[in-house]
């Protein structure tokens, strides 16, 4: 039989109502953010933001990214601060909101993407086509130019939580034997067995010769423990198959009960309180002479899984009342099953956000794998004698807490601010500074050097637009200006102007010109004949305000995983589990 292979896209598409986990850049104008690109590469970098313990910036050519084969189509990408010193494994998941469905399309990119100093950005240069972002019957702009990208990070942390299950089937000597003589002189409410080792563990016997309490005294009673000596580690658990006899002293007509438990408590035994009736012990069977992630191996027949490995994740319910009223959770789901053949893990994905709470808190996959694919050894799924893997990531989505908004203001009340400088050749001050002037809901002043300033060489006229000292940038908040500066020909129209398209990103940033103009040329055509005056106007066109919302802090929510409780004697086979709790923060 011939063999073939196609390439796998791992890029998904889908539409989810939950917002970006990651950041949110929610723009009020996006044909000035386009217009604003021109003088950055046409591309826009959010600030940076924190995702999985490193900094992050998404980036965004409204555009397109031409030098990416991204022409026609709005493009996305994320970057990773340059300080890494290791690599950083992240999954991208990039985002557009879209008005009319009132949802975010989302694109996943399910390869594991590496972040090192070589390569900083990854994205998707074709993420959405232009003339669908851009015709408003589709949703994606709407109230007059609004619109929202979004990505979430979500960087792979190492392996820290799995469980090794390992059956011994083997035993050297298997049976344990117990010689309880005078039974019926008996006179103690319980006797305990020597202690015997199996399965790499030491056990004993409990015997209630007259009953436990439940037995009502008629019955005899028998259970096993993991001996004083031998506790369980945290969250270590293990399965032990087997049966327990009472034998008969005169033929093969033995009173024998089977066990399949798993145990999970070293203080903790398991067995029968009426094993077998005191009547029928004394009558035939005293020597006269002296005398303990879910996953269905063959399918969840009642979820339609017969034929399929089933895999679900179940929620602690006690970690959903932490909080008044009882919260809800969502996780993005990701199952496993490692295939030996191939060195790789086949993973399933369920891209849909699950919601856990209160009245669901089980979430899977019925049909994972096929039973009959998954237990033919030739396709490497179970290997090594019946050794197989399964696995989970459980994925909290946070709630969103790092956005930007832009806003653009094109209409001014009062566009215009006008500065005369009187007797300006009598000027004998290093710099002077305007009035203060309110524009776009910030306070301005233009700061002007008579003789030029240090780079000037005293032949220059420099001026500069600054943000007044009262009026102070936050962190990481920015303005993106553009305005007409002139300096007025008091004779005519031949006004000197220069056009600044600026971010003022920094407090007390400046922005302007160390060589506006020659004083020569100012001195003879440029100064008032009757005061001397020189005349400055700053002329507004577009102010485009930038700004981050206050921090939510966020409510942390936690798995617990607790595993079923289970004991066994008969040693037909006994299994030791180690489990790693795990615990989810968003």
């Amino acid at each position: 039989m011939g063999s073939s292979s196609a390439v796998v896209s791992t890029i998904v598409q889908n539409w989810r109502e939950h917002p970006p986990s990651s950041y949110s850049l929610k723009v009020h104008n996006f044909s000035q953010l386009v217009n604003s690109t021109t003088a950055s590469d046409d591309k826009y970098q959010s600030r940076l933001f924190s995702s999985g313990g490193y900094n992050w910036r998404l980036i965004v050519y409204p555009n397109g990214n031409g030098k990416d084969d991204g022409s026609g189509f709005i493009s996305m990408y994320v970057e990773i601060d340059s300080k890494i010193t290791t690599e950083v494994f992240a999954e991208l998941r990039f985002f557009v909101y879209n008005k009319k469905e009132n949802k975010y399309f989302t694109i996943q990119d399910l390869e594991v993407r590496r972040f090192n100093a070589l390569k900083t950005v990854w994205g998707l240069q074709q993420f959405l086509p232009l003339d669908t972002f851009n015709d408003l019957k589709n949703g994606y702009i709407f109230e007059g130019g609004h619109c929202e990208f979004g990505v979430d990070v979500i960087v792979a942390s190492p392996l820290t939580n799995w469980e090794i299950l390992s059956f011994d089937e083997k035993l050297s000597n298997p049976k344990f034997s117990w010689a309880v003589k005078k039974l019926s002189d008996l006179k103690e409410h319980v006797y305990t067995s020597d202690s015997f080792s199996m399965g790499g563990r030491q056990w004993v016997l409990k015997m209630y010769p007259k009953g436990d309490s439940g037995s009502d005294g008629k019955w005899l009673s028998f259970y096993l423990f993991l001996a004083a000596g031998d506790t369980l580690k945290a969250d270590e658990k293990v399965f032990r198959q087997g049966h327990i006899r009472v034998l008969d002293p005169l033929g093969s007509n033995h009173i024998e009960l089977k066990t399949n438990r798993w145990v999970e408590r070293s203080n903790t035994g398991w067995g029968w309180d009426q094993f077998l009736s005191l009547a029928e012990l004394r009558k035939s069977y005293l020597d006269k002479k002296d005398t303990r992630l879910i996953v269905y191996p063959k399918g969840n027949q009642k979820d339609n899984g017969s034929g399929f490995i089933s895999m679900y994740v179940e929620i602690d319910s006690k970690s959903l009342m932490v909080f008044t009223p009882p919260t809800e959770i969502f996780a993005e789901l990701r199952f496993f099953v490692y295939n030996k053949k191939e060195n790789k893990y086949f993973t399933i994905q369920d891209v849909e956000v699950k919601r856990f709470n209160a009245l669901r808190t089980v979430w899977g996959l019925v049909q994972v794998l096929p039973y009959d694919t998954f237990n033919n050894p030739e396709n490497g799924y179970v290997f090594e004698g019946g050794q197989c893997e399964f696995g989970v990531d459980v994925i909290v989505a946070p709630s969103l807490t790092n956005w930007e908004i832009h806003s653009f203001n094109e209409k001014f009340s009062g566009p215009k601010f006008s500065w005369a400088l009187k007797n300006f050749s009598e000027l004998n001050v290093n710099n002077l500074t305007s009035d203060i002037f309110s524009m776009g809901g910030r306070k301005w002043v233009l700061r002007l050097y008579p003789k030029g300033d240090t780079i000037a060489d005293g032949k220059w006229l420099s001026i500069y637009l600054e943000m007044a000292a009262s009026d102070t940038l936050k962190e990481d908040e920015k303005i993106f200006v553009q305005a007409n500066l002139r300096v007025l020909d008091p004779l005519g129209s031949n006004h000197i102007q220069l056009q600044m398209n600026v971010w003022f990103e920094v407090q007390n940033a400046s922005w302007g010109w160390n060589k506006f103009m020659s004083l020569a040329e100012l001195r003879k055509t440029y100064l008032d004949n009757k005061e001397h005056a020189l005349n400055v106007e700053m002329e507004f066109k577009k102010l485009h305000k930038y700004n981050i919302p206050n921090y939510i802090p966020q409510l942390f929510n936690y798995f617990e995983q607790h595993v079923p409780l289970t004991i066994n004697l008969a040693w037909n086979g006994v299994t030791s589990l180690i489990v790693s709790p795990t615990m989810i923060v968003g």
